[in-house]
């Protein structure tokens, strides 16, 4: 995994930045250590996915002085060797699909709609554009059927957008709108291990609680769309606690369980402190 700051006021020349880590942790021994000290000199990791079959992290960065969307680059960080693979610019701003099958990587260039681009690590050469576009804001892991789900960038003027993506076909197919209410920006969704079911959270950079913290399911067979929990107000009634947002949703292996992070406000304006909770899943809920 990677650091990532907070805002580029203090990742300066002044402030001797040199970019952000890669770093690793055994959960059994609860060791971490340093991988690489700035992979891409003077540049933070905004988004990152670990080909774990074949120990390559791909990155891509944001300038460490200036805007996300100024100078991005993609990276491909060989794990075992410590070394690099490649590195360029016209990396996406924060998204991949990662085709754990084929061990490609597929994003957009920057943010919104683009060209599809595709990186085999086995090609030696750097990313090409293949036939489609898309929008990649999040995006599953692959599933059993060899789909990749992804959620568009969502705006009050441009609503979010469901996708799948074939990894054999390289086919990009919309599914629809990802929005239950008023609330259009996600950032982050997960599939189940059956690859029917799809989960996320709208309302990522704060006000989730104006759709009462939805946890949605989207049903990828039937293609419709379920909200099967709301958590607020009753963890703000409860524990004095507001849910605004989470960019992290993830499944444990079996399904039942849905770990959500929270940027939680205590009654401020603004978040003050973090939360997760945990989903219990009924049977019926997840069961044809």
């Amino acid at each position: 995994f990677s650091t990532h700051r907070g805002g580029t006021k203090a990742t300066t020349a002044v402030n001797h930045y040199t970019g952000d880590w890669l770093l690793r942790a055994d959960p059994k021994t609860g060791v971490s250590e340093i991988v690489e000290r700035g992979p891409v000199p003077k540049h933070c990791l905004p988004t990152g996915e670990v080909d774990a079959q074949r120990m390559i992290f791909y990155g891509s960065t944001a300038p460490g002085d200036g805007g996300d969307n100024d100078g991005i680059q993609f990276f491909a960080y060989d794990l075992t060797k410590r070394k690099m693979i490649y590195s360029g610019p016209d990396g996406p701003s924060r998204a991949m699909l990662l085709s754990s099958s084929t061990g490609r990587v597929y994003f957009t260039p920057k943010q919104g709609d683009g060209p599809l681009m595709r990186f085999d690590p086995t090609s030696g050469r750097g990313p090409v554009a293949i036939d489609g576009q898309i929008n990649i804001r999040a995006a599953t892991a692959e599933t059993p059927q060899g789909l990749i789900y992804a959620v568009s960038f969502g705006k009050k003027e441009v609503g979010s957008t469901l996708y799948s993506f074939d990894v054999k076909t390289e086919r990009i197919e919309e599914l629809g709108p990802a929005a239950v209410g008023v609330n259009q920006y996600v950032a982050a969704i997960a599939a189940d291990p059956t690859g029917r079911y799809l989960y996320y959270v709208p309302g990522a950079h704060g006000g989730s609680e104006a759709d009462n913290s939805a946890i949605v399911q989207y049903d990828t067979r039937l293609r419709q769309k379920k909200v099967i929990a709301c958590l607020h107000p009753y963890f703000q009634e409860k524990h004095g606690c507001t849910l605004k947002g989470t960019y992290t949703a993830a499944l444990d292996d079996r399904g039942e369980r849905l770990f959500v992070t929270w940027n939680v406000s205590r009654g401020s304006k603004v978040w003050d402190s973090c939360g997760l909770t945990v989903i219990h899943i009924p049977e019926s809920e997840r069961l044809p």
